[in-house]
């Protein structure tokens, strides 16, 4: 079976902790985020929490369309089951945002 969106997200989450405990001290997502612990207290981030924060966000993005020719982050299969378990989380939004604010933006 197809590994569900929140299996995904796990795994990727993990892959960033395990890249913060290689090189401690600023948390380097592998979309080209970075936190240091410093920002994180500056903004009151719980800096533990981060890397699963950047990676549900990346989820967020996908599931709302708003990345360029289908999902960036996660497979489209698990974008696709999350989107039909929770349509009241798109009930209203077209799931291909993108291509709308790139029309508008032209």
């Amino acid at each position: 079976m197809q590994a569900t969106l929140k299996q995904e997200i796990d795994a990727r989450t993990a892959g960033r902790q395990d890249a913060e405990r290689e090189n401690p001290g600023c948390f380097w997502g592998d979309n080209g985020v970075t936190l240091s612990r410093a920002e994180a207290n500056v903004f009151a981030i719980d800096y533990a929490d981060f890397p699963r924060m950047q990676s549900v966000w990346d989820a967020w993005f996908d599931f709302l369309g708003m990345t360029m020719n289908g999902p960036l982050f996660y497979s489209r299969e698990a974008i696709e089951r999350e989107r039909t378990l929770r349509p009241e989380l798109t009930a209203g939004n077209e799931p291909h945002l993108y291509g709308r604010v790139r029309l508008v933006a032209l």
